[in-house]
């Protein structure tokens, strides 16, 4: 790995990809983030540069790194969204309240015990990864060497044991 040439990028880059990133999240240091953690992934081995590019002022890698940094903003966008999902699993009254913070802590770990407890140990495996994690679904496929389609189908899973045991009088239990 080329420390001096991921440097030379964020140099040259990390401006662009901050902006991309604040008109994707609207959030300055969530936008931060995102930006860096692109770097940080090629630097601990977790990214890897495009093959066959060496310069850093090639626009191929101006290119690359603007659609890492926009597919990275796109999962943290979904990710808020499987996050909001499983909090509004957790209101069971029709309106939104203030809860006391002891409520809400109560609440996430009964939904920590439900997920060990209720889930087969592939679908909270891919549960964690998704929502602890924040893997991609394409990513957590490779991950577990299994297709995207039972990623999706173990998230639903999961979402739908996890809506039984909290809305139980929607499911009949």
């Amino acid at each position: 790995m080329n420390h001096d040439l991921i440097e030379s990028l964020f140099r040259t880059h990390y401006g662009r990809m901050y902006r991309l990133a604040l008109s994707l999240l609207h959030d300055e240091a969530e936008a931060k983030d995102a930006a860096s953690d692109i770097f940080a992934r090629l630097l601990d081995g977790r990214a890897a540069l495009p093959v066959g590019l060496s310069d850093a002022d090639d626009p191929k890698f101006g290119a690359w790194l603007m659609v890492s940094a926009r597919n990275h903003c796109l999962d943290i966008i979904s990710h808020r969204a499987v996050r909001d999902r499983f909090r509004r699993l957790l209101t069971t009254e029709p309106q939104p309240t203030l809860v006391p913070a002891e409520t809400t802590e109560a609440r996430y770990e009964r939904l920590n015990h439900l997920v060990d407890t209720v889930l087969t140990p592939q679908t909270r495996t891919v549960f964690r990864l998704r929502t602890d994690d924040r893997l991609s679904c394409r990513d957590i496929a490779k991950h577990l060497h299994i297709s995207e389609a039972a990623v999706y189908k173990h998230l639903a899973q999961a979402t739908r044991k996890l809506q039984e045991h909290f809305n139980p009088h929607v499911y009949g239990k």
